[in-house]
């Protein structure tokens, strides 16, 4: 079994606001979902990330309102490889089956800068 948490990973942008703009700052309702998810490479495999996220309460990001930005979800993301082998009697044969198990903490939801 293989093992790893890549801290503080970016796992997507958020659903809202969808596009890149030069905004003060980003009120999300209380209730709002928000939405998103990503694909990233790690050593030789392709990793799949999806999250959704539930505000509380009515909630503000400031932002720089001279330069791009839109919100972005980070988490720490554990990635588990396994494999296992398994008999079978009736063909007289082991065959190995190896997989991946992905989770990750709740997001944090941040501003993020166009570069």
């Amino acid at each position: 079994m293989n093992r790893v948490i890549l801290k503080n990973k970016f796992i997507g942008y958020t659903s809202y606001p969808n596009v890149w703009s030069k905004a003060a700052g980003y009120t999300i309702s209380g209730g709002r979902n928000l939405t998103g998810g990503t694909s990233f490479n790690w050593k030789t495999m392709t990793v799949n990330v999806s999250f959704s996220y539930t505000t509380s309460g009515t909630t503000h990001f400031k932002a720089k309102s001279k330069r791009a930005s839109r919100l972005q979800a980070r988490a720490n993301v554990k990635i588990i490889k396994w494999k296992q082998k398994i008999f079978f009697p009736s063909l007289h044969k082991i065959k190995t089956v190896r997989g991946k198990n992905i989770t990750h903490t709740t997001p944090t939801i941040s501003v993020i800068y166009k570069k």
